[in-house]
């Protein structure tokens, strides 16, 4: 899975510790990200700069665009898939595909997961890379779970140094 990782690389990502408890023991289990220190989100814009590209003016701009952003409230409701990927689904959803327009629209060179899908969902991955079964599995156990309610105040930067991925900085939403 490292080799998914290019060292340098950062992310800008909603971080969801309320989901926590409900998804850390299947994420332990089915989703290799998990042991590279990514944590449980909701991505705005991967991949973003290269940390060497990221100066004090980058930061400052994402800063800006952050405190422009109003907070919301939101809500992990259904457990959905892509093919071998099981994801919590955020609500209400255009808030989350707003920001990453956003942040897109700021820095136009990086487009989202590299303009490979036309109009990314947002999602919180709880299983990668798995079979059928096991995402089956995954959406019975955690169906019932669901709703998770959280508070989306602030963007976070992730950056992947060639083993573990780590915050950067953060940067709050307006109050």
């Amino acid at each position: 899975m490292a080799e998914r990782y290019v060292t340098g690389s950062t992310g800008i990502v909603i971080t969801v510790p309320e989901s926590d408890e409900l998804v850390r023991a299947v994420r332990e289990r089915y989703d290799p990200a998990l042991a590279f220190g990514v944590p449980p989100h909701v991505t705005v814009l991967f991949p973003w700069l290269s940390q060497p590209s990221v100066t004090d003016e980058q930061l400052a701009a994402l800063a800006e665009l952050a405190a422009a952003t109003p907070a919301f409230d939101a809500a992990l409701t259904h457990v959905r898939r892509f093919p071998g990927v099981a994801w919590l689904a955020p609500r209400p959803s255009e808030p989350f595909r707003a920001l990453s327009r956003a942040v897109w629209a700021r820095w136009p060179q990086t487009p989202p997961y590299e303009g490979r899908f036309a109009d990314p969902a947002p999602h919180l991955t709880v299983a990668d890379g798995q079979p059928d079964e096991v995402l089956d599995a995954v959406e019975r156990e955690l169906g019932s779970r669901l709703p998770v309610p959280f508070k989306v105040d602030a963007l976070t930067l992730l950056c992947f140094d060639g083993r573990r991925w780590t915050q950067l900085a953060r940067f709050g939403l307006a109050r």
